[in-house]
């Protein structure tokens, strides 16, 4: 059964999340849902000892990504 939550946002990620919903012509509650799963696939990947990366062809550059996944949240 679906349950409302409220959530308080800055200007900043209300400015993301509305650039979100123009350029996936997703509904707000669907850009949520995207970025809950990526967020749990991301911090499954890290758990399972994998990184979080990108790919650049044109220079031949691979980034890893840092995720705060910690489930210590003191240390960050």
């Amino acid at each position: 059964m679906p349950r409302d939550i409220t959530v308080h946002f800055d200007d900043r990620a209300l400015e993301v999340m509305a650039r979100l919903q123009v350029s996936t012509g997703l509904s707000l509650e669907q850009v949520f849902r995207d970025a809950i799963g990526f967020y749990e696939w991301a911090r499954a990947q890290v758990e399972s000892g994998k990184a979080i990366a990108t790919v650049d062809h044109e220079e031949n550059a691979v980034r890893e990504y840092i995720l705060p996944f910690s489930s210590d949240r003191s240390t960050h």
